[in-house]
């Protein structure tokens, strides 16, 4: 069986619902919204650098350029993404640090602003609730794990058998789990290795694929969360901030990190009763599901 055929068997009765949430990222995601689109769309155009985007045309990619009215236009941007005027038009450029070790902590707090600019363009004033979001399969398609990191695998239906083979088709691990839902598994434990690819399936069918980190990323990330553990946070406020932190890594170096697995986990764990902090985690934990979406 195809493995997305499979993957929409596996969330049968899960499919997407996102209430008002009417868009499809493209793959990167976008790093620009134009925050008054409906005022001005008729006096502008867009062209895209890389066909048109699925979902709202206020979102904008690199190398996208608009023309017509632009001095009317209001744009913000995610972190190390701009907008420069070049020949009566706003192109929009894209210049993330080369390493993961350059991301600024100060870009954080940013980038979870500029999503909150993102839900309110799309979704509007309704924002649904956490019941709309679709998770699973967990951790999702093509993921990465960190070493020494527990990560949940969960799907929909319960499963006798769980089994991690290597690229080789081997069964580096296997677990009798007795019609459970889902298994906390960590990859050194399981005698998985760094910078290796893995595939794993539940009963016998057909598996997903995800790899372990390599040893320099991952002490890369593992730092950058080190120092936002060092900071005076709340615990929901520290939970919101590495979540945020591991998807922006994932964003910006998709080739090489998919981490939206561990943001959704670590926002699962949280209920903030902080108007803000909801939100953020709502918005966050929105993003998530859209990634699982978009990987399907």
């Amino acid at each position: 069986m195809d493995l997305k055929k499979f993957a929409f068997a596996l969330v049968f009765g899960a499919v997407l619902t996102l209430g008002n949430f009417q868009t499809t990222w493209a793959y990167p995601k976008p790093v620009a919204v134009i925050m008054n689109y409906d005022e001005i769309s008729s006096g502008i155009a867009i062209q895209r650098a890389n066909g048109t985007p699925g979902g709202s045309e206020a979102l904008l990619y690199p190398g996208d350029a608009i023309t017509g009215n632009v001095g009317y236009v209001q744009i913000k941007c995610a972190p190390y993404a701009d907008f420069h005027a070049r020949n009566g038009a706003y192109v929009i450029s894209y210049n993330p640090p080369s390493g993961i070790r350059g991301l600024a902590q100060n870009v954080i707090g940013y980038a979870s602003s500029f999503w909150n600019n993102v839900e309110t363009i799309v979704s509007g004033a309704s924002r649904g609730s956490d019941e709309d979001l679709n998770l699973k399969p967990q951790p999702g398609f093509d993921v990465t794990l960190l070493t020494n990191q527990t990560v949940c695998f969960a799907w929909d239906g319960s499963a006798k058998n769980f089994v991690i083979t290597d690229a080789a088709g081997d069964r580096v691990f296997e677990k009798a789990i007795g019609g459970a839902k889902k298994l906390n598994v960590v990859p050194s434990a399981a005698n998985l290795k760094a910078g290796q690819k893995y595939s794993w399936s539940v009963n016998g069918n057909d598996s997903f694929k995800f790899s372990v980190l390599d040893a320099q990323t991952e002490k890369d990330i593992l730092d950058g969360l080190a120092e936002i553990d060092a900071e005076n946070l709340s615990a929901d406020e520290r939970a919101l901030k590495k979540a945020a932190y591991v998807q922006l890594v994932s964003d910006i170096y998709p080739d090489k990190v998919d981490l939206y697995w561990l943001s959704a986990q670590w926002l699962s764990e949280i209920s903030p009763t902080d108007k803000k902090l909801k939100n953020d985690r709502f918005v966050l934990l929105k993003k998530c599901s859209q990634h699982l979406d978009d990987e399907m």
